[in-house]
């Protein structure tokens, strides 16, 4: 592997030299060494809806905005933005940035890239986050055509945007890569110009694509051509792809690995406790849920009884406590704990029991009795996760609670990260782990997941084929009210119709778990999830 190779000669190196010859070496380190667990499934940024494609796009590329160490969203690609009255245009003045092949970047750039994800034509699961633009939704549905986006380009640095309804939010929203620009020439002449590191794969970031083995390795290099290219010390970046966590492990205590864990990856949960104890492990609060979602097309799983008594059956705080063992806490609504008092307050009103076995045990029984059949005559149920020592974990524990507590029998079953994604993205499961971490710091980023079941190619994250009208409506409803009491209600009650109706099963609040080199400075990890390396560098 290239981490041992590299390793090997640096060794010599040192063994060779003096302590000053050293402590210069360590000094003028400026390549940095990750792993990302797997290939992205897209390094797209229109198509982007996971947080290894997500996480690996801030490196290569910026937004309008960016989110800062104070968990903010500051002005990146624009220079300036004027805000109208009513919170429903936004004009924003580009600074003077290019491209990395050194094409000027302008506001056509943003115009193109969200019309041709808005375009009916155009497969992205992502394309709902946009809907808050004015024509948008009706866009993609293929009711209006693509010119009639609330989109306006008076001229090369000028971009206007009009929104469907006032979004506290947006500039927030923007930091998130499906709102990054694409380069319109290199795009129209080259529709797979995403497909790999080739000379038309284009972007305008801190970093560039220098080379990507599938499965193996991705190679990044300090953009010059960057518009903050002052800032970025990092020259190098060796993204690995290393699907086991213990392995990761010992990768970063060798030396091979400058950071290893959340949100890059996962840490081996038996390390957690000594790594807790020694003061070894960081720990960053995410505005993120761990959880199951349920195919509500699936017999009998669309009986509303038999998902809520599987979802009351779970201990989630032995989860937490024996399975996990350090970090995140046990979830009882959807929408994690976020810095939004007014919406926190409301919430204390709705959340589940957590371990109520008499009471799912009753559900459950309800709902066999209404579908017509009996414990014995219970069809087996496959829950569905990808190859993760913690998934399987946290599955085998569940499969073993609905087994002593219900008396049915679930099948586990594991999958790569792309075929785990591509079978739910089709529907193709029972239940299947899931986890979401908001693009922003608003009840909104969660429950919009729900706002359609997805078939319509308007809200594929949902895939539980669940849908409920008023849960819409009330959605709409948020969207408009000023009044910010009032829209928290409406939220709170927004979600407790979706843990009335059960299609997910809330676990774990996440929280971030990592380690990394005592000498690696001014990481960004966001609340949202992300991590930025814009501003990193080795002490």
């Amino acid at each position: 592997m290239f981490f041992r190779l590299i390793n090997h000669f640096l060794l010599i190196a040192l063994s060779l030299c003096g302590c000053t010859n050293m402590e210069s070496a360590k000094q003028k380190k400026v390549s940095l060494h990750l792993n990302i667990y797997t290939d992205p499934p897209t390094l797209d940024p229109r198509k982007t809806f996971d947080s290894v494609a997500s996480n690996t796009l801030l490196f290569l590329f910026d937004g309008l905005t960016r989110i800062g160490f104070d968990n903010h969203p500051h002005l990146a690609i624009a220079k300036d933005v004027t805000i109208s009255n009513d919170q429903k245009t936004y004009t924003f003045h580009l600074k003077n940035a290019l491209w990395s092949n050194g094409d000027l970047l302008t506001s056509h750039d943003f115009l193109f890239a969200w019309q041709s994800l808005l375009s009916p034509s155009f497969d992205s699961p992502s394309a709902y986050k946009l809907f808050l633009i004015q024509n948008a939704k009706k866009i993609k549905g293929g009711e209006l055509p693509l010119s009639k986006l609330g989109v306006e380009v008076p001229d090369e640095n000028t971009l206007i945007v009009h929104l469907e309804y006032p979004a506290p939010y947006f500039l927030e929203l923007l930091s998130f890569s499906v709102f990054f620009p694409i380069n319109q020439k290199i795009a129209s002449l080259d529709p797979n110009w995403a497909d790999g590191a080739g000379p038309h794969y284009v972007s305008n970031g801190p970093f560039t694509l220098s080379s990507w083995e599938y499965e193996n390795e991705i190679v990044l290099k300090k953009n010059p051509l960057y518009w903050d290219a002052s800032v970025v010390k990092i020259e190098k970046v060796n993204l690995a792809m290393v699907g086991d966590t213990l392995t990761e492990y010992y990768l970063f205590e060798s030396g091979e690995l400058d950071f290893a864990g959340s949100p890059c990856s996962n840490l081996p949960i038996d390390v957690l406790p000594t790594l807790d104890k020694e003061g070894k492990l960081g720990r960053t609060p995410f505005s993120a849920i761990y959880y199951y979602k349920f195919n509500t097309d699936h017999f009998p799983l669309q009986n509303i009884n038999i998902r809520k008594g599987l979802a009351l059956s779970i201990d989630r705080g032995a989860i937490v406590e024996h399975v996990m063992q350090v970090g995140h806490i046990s979830a009882t609504s959807f929408v994690p704990p976020l810095p939004n008092p007014l919406f926190n307050s409301e919430k204390n009103l709705l959340p589940i029991s957590d371990n109520d076995s008499e009471k799912g045990k009753k559900l459950f029984n309800e709902g066999l009795k209404e579908e017509g059949i009996n414990l014995q005559g219970f069809p087996k149920l496959i829950l569905s996760f990808n190859a993760n020592r913690e998934h399987q974990r946290v599955a085998e524990a569940i499969q073993e609670q609905w087994n002593k507590k219900l008396g049915i029998q679930v099948t586990l079953e594991q999958f790569d990260w792309k075929v785990f994604l591509n079978k739910v993205g089709k529907q193709d499961y029972h239940i299947a782990r899931a986890a979401w971490l908001g693009e922003y710091n608003d009840p909104m980023a969660f429950l919009t997941i729900f706002k359609s079941r997805g078939d319509d190619g308007l809200g594929a994250d949902n895939q539980t084929g669940w849908e409920n009208p008023q849960f819409t409506n009330l959605l709409d409803l948020a969207n408009y009210e000023k009044d910010p009491i009032k829209r928290a209600a409406i939220l709170v009650s927004a979600e407790k119709i979706l843990m009335d109706e059960m299609p997910i099963i809330p676990i774990y609040y996440i929280e971030g778990l990592y380690i990394k080199s005592p000498r690696l400075k001014d990481v960004l990890i966001t609340s949202c999830g992300a991590i930025d390396f814009k501003w990193a560098y080795f002490q």
